[in-house]
């Protein structure tokens, strides 16, 4: 029989416990004895150098992680990610149609575009001597980039949230205040 793991630290354990909260009582004993090998296997992961998934967050190797490359790939990933760009409240429809790994890789793709977007947008700005329509234009899509980034409506957007903008973006929209 093979020896019995070093028992993890307490936040681990207590993440662990969290994931089986909702299992029935006759499985939880086997539920958690596999939340905790999953943490043990992350943790380890970690301490081998692998950097979280920008896309899953799980520890890996590859940035992004194998199984997310695969779905970045996914045509229905790809468009669901278009909508996203121009909807970002969409983002909770797409965890029931395409799961939280295809939400996930939809809105990482959609934020990769937008952050492009931003920084075109900031250059035409300086270019344009801040000429309204491209500012405007640049101050809706930093809403809809911080919208999805935060996972919050744009609605509830403050302006100190403009910190977590692209340093271009942000500076164009801060100088014009």
């Amino acid at each position: 029989m093979a020896p019995a793991p070093p028992p993890l630290p307490a936040p681990d354990r207590a993440r662990a416990r969290e994931l089986v909260q909702d299992v029935g009582e006759d499985l939880r004993p086997a539920a958690l004895r596999a939340a905790e090998a999953v943490t043990r296997s992350r943790k380890w992961r970690e301490e081998q150098g692998w950097r979280p998934c920008p896309v899953c967050g799980e520890a890996s190797q590859e940035q992004p992680c194998r199984a997310c490359l695969l779905t970045l790939d996914d045509p229905n990933v790809r468009r669901a990610a278009r909508t996203l760009m121009q909807q970002p409240e969409y983002l909770e429809t797409l965890l029931e149609t395409l799961g939280d790994s295809g939400a996930n890789a939809a809105r990482y793709l959609a934020l990769a575009r937008l952050e492009e977007q931003l920084e075109l947008l900031a250059l035409e700005c300086v270019r344009s001597g801040q000429e309204d329509g491209y500012r405007e234009f640049l101050n809706q899509q930093a809403g809809m980039y911080l919208s999805l980034y935060l996972r919050r409506p744009r609605a509830d957007l403050k302006r100190s949230d403009r910190a977590l903008l692209p340093e271009r973006a942000r500076n164009v929209l801060n100088a014009g205040r």
